[in-house]
C-alpha cells in the first residue's frame, strides 16, 4: 500500500483513514436558488476549516444534480467531530466538545440556505449516518453561542477609534488582547475624542459573548488613565535644532567658530 505525507493510500488515490461528508440540498433542481450551492459550501468549508488541525485536509469528492448533492472527504476524525457535534446540537444547545465558537457560527449560515427559494430541506451524510440540519438543530446552535445579558463593569485601555455620527467607538484591552466595541450617548461625545488614543477606562453596560469575552460596552462614563506619550519627531526636523546650519552640511566646529567672531 502506497504511502502519501505519512499517510496509506488506496487505489483511487485517498487516504484509508479519511471518511466522506455529503451535504444535502434538497428540493427540485429547477426551482431551487442558485445561491443555494454557493451559500452551503461557504457555510460547510468555513465549518471544516475551524475544526480542523491541518489546513487543505479537505478536497471535493463529488457533486451532484437532482437534488444538490456536495461530497467531501477529509480526516476520519475530523468527520467523526463533525458528525458528533451535529447530533449534539440535535438534542440540546450547547456547544459540543471539540467545536469552537466561529465553528457554531458556520453551522448557523446554512439557516440562510434553508430559506432559499426551493430549497425543501437540508441533511448532511457522513459514512453511514443521516442527520437532518432542521430548524430544530440550527435553533440549538444559534441559542449555544447567545450571548447572556449586559452586566455593570469597565473597561481598561487605549481609545483607538471614534465615530462621531455612528456613536461608536473602540478600546483595545493590551493586556487580555481584546478590542471592545464601545457605545456613547451625545454627552460623552466630546471627552471621548479628547481621549483618543490616551489610556482611559471606560464604566457602562458590558455585554460579554458566551465563551466570557466582552464584545462591546455601553459607556456610562470615562476615565483618563494615561495620556499617550508625545510622537517622536522625525530625523529630518532634529536637523538644526540644535545646530542652526546643520542641514547646509556646516560641521559643530565650524558653527561654533562663527558663533564666536559674530
Amino acid at each position: 500500500m502506497e504511502v502519501v505525507g505519512g499517510r496509506p493510500i488506496d487505489e483511487e488515490g485517498s487516504p484509508v483513514d479519511d471518511r466522506a461528508l455529503l451535504l444535502s440540498i434538497e428540493g427540485s433542481l429547477d426551482q431551487i436558488d442558485p445561491k443555494a450551492l454557493s451559500t452551503a459550501v461557504e457555510a460547510l468549508t468555513a465549518l471544516l476549516q475551524h475544526l480542523s488541525l491541518s489546513p487543505g485536509a479537505w478536497s471535493l469528492a463529488e457533486l451532484r444534480a437532482g437534488s444538490i448533492e456536495v461530497g467531501l472527504r477529509g480526516p476520519r476524525d475530523e468527520a467523526d467531530l463533525v458528525e458528533g457535534g451535529l447530533a449534539a446540537f440535535a438534542r440540546r444547545p450547547a456547544i459540543p466538545d471539540g467545536w469552537n465558537l466561529e465553528a457554531v457560527k458556520a453551522l448557523t449560515k446554512l439557516e440562510g440556505v434553508r430559506k432559499l427559494r426551493g430549497v425543501e430541506g437540508l441533511s448532511m451524510r457522513i459514512g453511514e449516518q443521516i442527520q437532518r440540519v432542521d430548524d430544530a438543530l440550527l435553533a440549538n446552535a444559534k441559542e449555544s453561542i447567545k450571548p447572556g445579558p449586559p452586566s455593570l463593569g469597565s473597561v481598561t485601555g487605549v481609545l483607538f477609534r471614534y465615530n462621531h455620527l455612528e456613536k461608536t467607538a473602540g478600546i483595545r484591552d493590551t493586556f487580555r488582547d481584546e478590542q471592545i466595541a464601545v457605545k456613547f450617548g451625545s454627552a460623552l461625545a466630546r471627552e471621548l475624542r479628547a481621549n483618543l488614543t490616551n489610556v482611559v477606562r471606560i464604566r457602562g453596560e458590558v455585554l460579554r459573548d458566551v465563551l466570557g469575552r466582552r464584545v462591546s460596552i455601553d459607556a456610562e462614563s470615562i476615565e483618563l488613565i494615561e495620556e499617550a506619550p508625545e510622537p517622536q519627531r522625525p530625523a529630518s526636523e532634529l536637523a538644526g535644532l540644535f545646530i542652526p546650519d546643520a542641514r547646509t552640511g556646516v560641521d559643530s566646529v565650524t558653527w561654533q567658530r562663527r558663533q564666536r567672531n559674530g
